[in-house]
């Protein structure tokens, strides 16, 4: 049955005329936080509203400034995290790593990346 759905909403998004409008509608509507990224100027073109819920900082915030990210991330692993965000530009991108919640609670994600090309 998940397949089924899975398959129908596929069809849903291509089969719409504003593809920029569907994609954005289905991005705000899961629980990750999605994001993309002109590789060259580290300019954020679109955030996601789960990456409030998740990071606790505004997406505007992010906007501004790419490595705004690292602030919430868990002092053990930023060094590591920094690095590995470098090469989320040539590579896929498959990590997980800490980051501390606005409740001070300290909690795991995976982040994965990939490069979309034209």
């Amino acid at each position: 049955m998940k397949t089924r759905e899975s398959f129908s909403l596929f069809l849903m998004i291509f089969a719409t005329p504003n593809f920029a409008k569907a994609s954005t509608q289905i991005a705000n509507h899961i629980d990750q936080a999605v994001y993309l990224k002109n590789p060259e100027t580290n300019e954020i073109l679109y955030v996601s509203q789960a990456y409030e819920r998740l990071t606790g900082q505004s997406c505007e915030v992010f906007r501004g400034d790419f490595n705004r990210f690292l602030d919430v991330v868990y002092d053990v692993d930023r060094a590591y995290v920094k690095e590995s965000l470098e090469r989320q530009t040539s590579e896929r991108y498959d990590e997980s790593f800490r980051i501390v919640y606005s409740d001070s609670s300290i909690r795991w994600i995976r982040s994965r990346t990939f490069p979309i090309v034209d």
